[in-house]
């Protein structure tokens, strides 16, 4: 890979998962992340009455008994998502570089510089995607109906916009704050991610979107 890429690995990492469900399943039924969990995992409903204090437990072994279940085909999911990522990822680095145009002091233009880190995509049994900016590490749904390859287009676009955010408009951190930030990041992938170019790479022209972001989506692009 060309210097300056990062290299993006996939996992199956159950671990995760137990974190995403303590964290995620809240069963509150305005929670998108938590009705998101249930719809696919049913089961998890016979919980809601468990104290939350006992529910962790109970949360480890639906996970561990989900992967001893599904466990060829989550890792097949890896596999498969790995494979359709090598195929696209020169093309959406090339992108990031037109998309965050940077220049040498002389004023050249210059390849965009990742931050460093290990980057990895963790492959999820549930639908939730959360993303560690500072880790440089996210979930993606194994069975996500717009594809693995486009949940990594879409959090990888995260960590170069935040970096260049930082290095570039760093007063935006302090005036917006995390919730801010958070939501203005979305709101710039909601808009770049219906482009043609990113269309190509992840093959969604419609991408779902947040809710809390859905009026800065028309704001922006006129959807």
């Amino acid at each position: 890979m060309e210097s300056g890429y990062p290299n993006l690995k996939f996992s199956v990492d159950k671990d995760f998962d137990q974190w995403t469900c303590k964290e995620f399943l809240t069963y509150d039924p305005n929670d998108i992340f938590s009705n998101a969990i249930l719809t696919d995992h049913e089961k998890l409903n016979m919980l809601k009455e468990v104290p939350r204090s006992k529910r962790e437990g109970d949360f480890n072994r639906y996970i561990d008994q989900y992967y001893k279940d599904n466990l060829k085909e989550l890792k097949k999911a890896r596999e498969s998502s790995e494979k359709e990522w090598k195929k696209v990822e020169i093309r959406f680095f090339n992108l990031i570089n037109s998309l965050f145009d940077t220049k040498n002091t002389d004023g050249s233009k210059c390849v965009y510089m990742w931050p460093e880190g290990n980057y990895i995509c963790a492959i999820s049994i549930f639908n939730c995607n959360p993303r560690f900016i500072e880790d440089k590490d996210f979930q993606a749904y194994y069975r996500h109906p717009d594809g693995i390859v486009y949940i990594c287009v879409h959090e990888m676009l995260h960590f170069a916009f935040y970096d260049y955010v930082k290095n570039n408009h760093n007063e935006l951190f302090k005036n917006l704050g995390k919730d801010g930030m958070w939501k203005l990041s979305e709101t710039f992938n909601d808009v770049i991610l219906r482009s043609p170019d990113f269309v190509k790479i992840t093959k969604v022209e419609n991408p779902s979107i947040y809710a809390q972001s859905s009026e800065e989506l028309k704001k922006y692009s006129g959807v």
